[in-house]
């Protein structure tokens, strides 16, 4: 059984300074990850040095993508693509600069999508630098 590691997401600057206190930002960071060929999968998530945020919470969420050429850009009633749903939600909001959270998956489909979601404490520059990594078992 081999295994590789695909970055879905390379070391990136997500800015929500924009988010007044209280306020929610749902980032989709991937889209389409292909992982028909696996059976087994565990993503990283880390923050790097030079992230700075004031978040009551932060949600890094594993979607199932059931994305289809016939209507691509199908939205559900929150404006969220509506052929994604949530697999696995990990609270990373206290994951220390610099640290790494491992978030194991059991069971998924053939597509797979990650996005961030936060809420805003009060009103700051708030900068996540961030990278994933996903480690994959071949059949």
């Amino acid at each position: 059984m081999a295994s590789r590691v695909l970055r879905p997401v390379d070391r990136s600057l997500i800015d929500l300074s924009g988010l007044s206190s209280g306020g929610v930002a749902t980032v989709f960071l991937a889209r389409r990850i292909d992982v028909s060929a696996f059976t087994e999968l565990v993503a990283y998530w880390r923050y790097h040095p030079g992230t700075s945020a004031n978040l009551t919470a932060a949600s890094f969420i594993i979607h199932n993508d059931g994305y289809t050429s016939e209507d691509p850009g199908a939205l559900n009633a929150s404006n969220q693509p509506a052929f994604q749903v949530p697999l696995v939600t990990t609270d990373v909001k206290n994951t220390a600069v610099g640290g790494m959270f491992v978030v194991p998956v059991s069971q998924f489909g053939s597509l797979l999508s990650l996005s961030l979601t936060a809420t805003a404490a009060a009103v700051t520059t708030h900068r996540l630098i961030v990278s994933i990594d996903l480690t994959c078992k071949e059949f």
